[in-house]
């Protein structure tokens, strides 16, 4: 089981930095601007993401002025708003980027993409898909265990870190 689990995460790690190379480089020049000027980058987190929030904000690679979600009625349009969900569709992300866009504040989103028109993809500046669709190890009654959505998304937050800090000693 855990050759299957490993082989399928490096998939998935593979997967985004193929296919989400662009998303993941224009996300960072959004939150790049918030750098360059007085703003901040905020990260909200779904309920069930919030430990993968936290792991980012207190990792070496998180930008200096990153901080928790103070709430909607503390942004200025100066900041930028990552938010991380382990769905596309999650009312509570949604209601975070409605608030957003009401106040002119760019968003970058996390989530796997599980819907045709999915409202994160479709309304934030950019958004990075992590392509988790659920346990990736099968057992024998046929049902799925490993549900990597934690991993996925911390590795998609973190190169998207590493993507900012890269672009950002560029400019030194």
């Amino acid at each position: 089981m855990l050759k299957i689990f490993s082989t399928q995460l490096q998939g998935l790690f593979r997967k985004i930095t193929d296919q989400q190379e662009e998303a993941l480089e224009n996300s960072a020049r959004l939150l790049a601007q918030a750098l360059a000027g007085e703003g901040n980058i905020y990260i909200f987190a779904t309920e069930r993401m919030i430990g993968v929030a936290y792991s980012a904000l207190y990792s070496q690679d998180a930008p200096e002025s990153a901080a928790l979600f103070p709430g909607k009625e503390k942004l200025s349009p100066s900041d930028r708003v990552l938010i991380i969900s382990e769905s596309d569709s999650n009312p509570e992300a949604v209601n975070v980027l409605e608030a957003c866009q009401n106040q002119n504040v760019p968003v970058v989103s996390i989530s796997p993409l599980t819907t045709p028109e999915s409202p994160l993809e479709q309304s934030s500046d950019f958004h990075v898909n992590t392509f988790v669709q659920g346990g990736v190890v099968p057992d024998d009654a046929g049902n799925r265990a490993g549900h990597p959505e934690h991993l996925v998304s911390l590795f998609a937050v973190l190169s998207l870190f590493l993507t900012l800090h890269e672009m950002l000693l560029e400019l030194e």
